[in-house]
């Protein structure tokens, strides 16, 4: 790797794509990991920085999604020697008189961690809730059949019936300013509503899009905007990781105004990446935000990829 051996640190920046992406290939599609949302989300401060211990990855970052705290983070990715790596930030972490403590490790990581014969019995390992992926299967949540599908079906429907031969989409090229201007604008009239500010009381949404603009050679995403009366009512943002036949959400915005917007634009979403072959989607965390988690439940049958929090005393 040619990023600094640990305990050395240095800033992740978007030329560092293909490096990055040569260790992330080879795990699970966690979404906060994938090269995209470490520059979007996780360096959110512009304090990402990135260190490498054997073939873990070492990331240090504020943590972006801790609003009443913004207390300095580190994470590890990897699937050899993550004991090691875990006890070395530990030895960091105390003699920087910091609290001994790893937030949304992969399972991947986990899974290696535990597998060693010696494990120290002074660790604290527990799944976060709230860093849960969401996993939806292409093929199924199309066929939407079964009751786990019940309520898409009827928002699918509610919404065709009122709206039919008034929606049409677009794609969105993310770099050109007409697309800034037109998503923030939305954006901003739609953040006027209540409803919608709940999942995202901090408007961090909105800097993540500026990001995605800044960055949008680096962190490649297809932009998609959907129309009732040739009037923006949401729009989709995704990227393709490097494993194969997946894609990550980025963003789904829907206004508020337009009733079952939502569950139409995943299911048409969804709908074309099928035609793709794509056979599964990653719809990110829930972030431990009741209405969101209630939404992405109703969604269809989903299965997760873990994240945890490890510490030491």
């Amino acid at each position: 790797m040619n990023f600094p051996i640990f305990p050395h640190f240095r800033k992740l920046v978007p030329e560092d794509r293909n490096e990055y992406l040569s260790s992330y290939r080879l795990v699970e599609p966690y979404s906060d990991f994938s090269f995209n949302n470490l520059i979007i989300w996780l360096d959110l401060n512009e304090d990402l920085e990135i260190s490498h211990y054997q073939d873990c990855i070492v990331l240090r970052f504020t943590n972006p999604f801790e609003h009443s705290r913004r207390e300095r983070a580190y994470t590890v990715l990897g699937s050899a020697h993550c004991l090691e790596a875990i006890n070395a930030i530990f030895e960091l972490q105390q003699s920087q008189n910091e609290a001994p403590r790893l937030i949304m490790v992969p399972e991947c990581t986990v899974s290696n961690m535990l597998q060693t014969h010696d494990l120290p019995q002074n660790l604290v390992i527990r799944a976060n809730q709230a860093h849960c992926d969401y996993i939806f299967d292409v093929d199924e949540v199309v066929a939407a059949q079964g009751g786990a599908y019940e309520e898409l079906r009827r928002s699918l429907r509610l919404f065709i019936r009122k709206n039919k031969g008034k929606i049409t989409a677009q794609t969105f090229d993310l770099s050109r300013p007409e697309t800034h201007t037109r998503l923030t604008t939305a954006l901003k009239e739609w953040q006027k509503d209540e409803g919608f500010v709940a999942n995202d009381p901090t408007f961090d949404e909105e800097k993540a899009l500026m990001r995605y603009f800044a960055f949008n050679e680096a962190c490649p995403a297809v932009c998609q905007g959907f129309f009732l009366n040739e009037r923006l009512f949401g729009f989709t943002i995704i990227h393709y990781p490097p494993q194969k036949n997946w894609v990550i959400f980025n963003h789904l915005k829907c206004s508020r105004d337009v009733p079952h917007g939502y569950d139409f634009m995943y299911y048409a979403t969804l709908f074309q990446l099928k035609k793709q072959h794509i056979t599964s989607v990653n719809f990110e965390q829930d972030l431990g935000i009741t209405g969101l988690s209630l939404h992405k439940r109703h969604l269809g049958r989903s299965k997760y990829l873990y994240r945890y929090d490890i510490s030491r005393f």
